[in-house]
């Protein structure tokens, strides 16, 4: 059969209604070995095409059982167009529909690292989770609206909150009827301290000084951004609270969930009357769970502009 032909075909079947049907996997007279060529020429004359023939070429794999290559076709529809987080949506939703559903939330999750998502689409990617009962990810996109970038933003707090305390039942339902024991205690705990206000977070640390001086925080993540009075919240969801100027503190800065490598902490001694002064640092880590721990450090500062190391923190790639 002439490929030119098949394309017209297939350009027919498509507009005609064929594309309505989420079970089709082929056109009629078409078989999987055609597709590589109409790819090929829709790359070249019509790329509306290419997500329909993407889809059932993805398709064609699928009811042969070839999971790796139908994954491969359906994800080449991110490629055609800029790759935006309603597109990597709405392919997680038609992949999760025949089966592929650690794939689907892994597209969720790696499209929302991606994008810089805005607090709406972030509830739908928990909401989707939460309905595929994937509740690992939808516990990712709540913790992420209630810790990174709006925490002042008091109308998506509660809406996160609830729907994170029934992320949590929903888990310790599930985990006490496989017997998890000490999982269901874990959750148990985040469900409590969350319903008090509390978040976990990987490390908490708070500054305090002893003199009616401007000392400040420092942090410098991974990425080796600085997180200080004047760029108080990171795109990896590090953020200090607070800038006191009047003397004594405290200054507090949170990270959710620690990025690999080294954040180096610091202590600088910003304006005065350059009169000596004692810093103390008390660092807390694994903040609202029953590993928590609190290391504390001091140090001296002269005069204005004195900068103290306090120490350099190394988180591993396999953190948990």
């Amino acid at each position: 059969m002439n490929y030119h032909c098949i394309f017209i075909c297939f350009f027919l079947l498509v507009f005609c209604g064929a594309q309505d049907s989420p079970e089709m996997t082929s056109p009629s007279g078409l078989s999987i070995d055609d597709y590589p060529q109409l790819v090929k020429d829709a790359w070249e004359n019509n790329t509306e095409l290419l997500p329909q023939l993407y889809r059932e070429w993805g398709n064609c794999f699928h009811e042969r059982g070839e999971k790796e290559e139908a994954l491969r076709a359906w994800l080449s529809i991110l490629d055609i167009y800029e790759n935006t987080w309603s597109l990597s949506k709405d392919l997680a939703e038609y992949i999760h529909l025949r089966g592929y559903s650690e794939e689907a939330v892994e597209i969720l999750l790696t499209s929302a690292l991606y994008h810089k998502l805005e607090k709406e689409e972030y509830l739908a990617g928990a909401k989707i989770s939460l309905a595929w009962k994937e509740y690992s990810s939808a516990e990712k996109f709540l913790l992420a609206i209630l810790q990174q970038h709006w925490l002042e933003e008091e109308d998506i707090i509660p809406s996160a909150t609830n729907l994170l305390c029934d992320v949590y039942e929903k888990q310790i339902k599930w985990e006490q009827s496989q017997g998890n024991e000490e999982e269901t205690k874990t959750l148990s705990q985040k469900l409590v301290l969350l319903r008090k206000g509390i978040r976990p977070m990987d490390v908490k640390i708070i500054l305090t000084w002893d003199t009616q001086t401007d000392i400040d925080l420092w942090v410098t993540n991974p990425q080796l951004k600085r997180c200080f009075y004047s760029n108080r919240i990171t795109r990896s969801g590090e953020k200090l609270h607070n800038d006191n100027t009047t003397g004594l503190g405290p200054e507090t800065f949170t990270i959710l969930k620690a990025q690999p490598g080294r954040y180096k902490i610091q202590v600088n001694y910003f304006s005065g009357e350059s009169i000596p002064t004692q810093v103390q640092v008390k660092i807390l880590f694994h903040v609202g769970t029953e590993k928590e721990k609190t290391q504390v450090f001091s140090a001296q500062l002269e005069k204005n502009g004195d900068i103290a190391d306090i120490i350099d923190l190394y988180f591993p790639k396999d953190l948990k």
